[in-house]
């Protein structure tokens, strides 16, 4: 069987991406072999601190924060 890679872009909407990732691991019976990697951003610190609670509440998916968008999905795509 072939691994399935996700990228999700984020900005600004920890609250959607958590109910996509929840949901995901919930009905999507591929979870546990789809390598998930989250390319994120925010503005403020408000927002920092919900991509904060997300990276400890799933460890096991890949979350980047954004600092150069072409080569920082060009790193999770390699």
């Amino acid at each position: 069987m072939n691994e399935i890679n996700w990228t999700i872009f984020s900005r600004d909407r920890s609250c959607q991406l958590e109910l996509l990732l929840r949901s995901t691991k919930e009905y999507y019976k591929e979870y546990n072999t789809t390598k998930i990697n989250v390319l994120y951003t925010y503005s403020t610190e408000f927002f920092k601190a919900g991509y904060d609670k997300l990276i400890e509440e799933y460890p096991e998916i890949n979350f980047l924060k954004e600092t150069n968008f072409k080569s920082d999905l060009i790193s999770l795509i390699n």
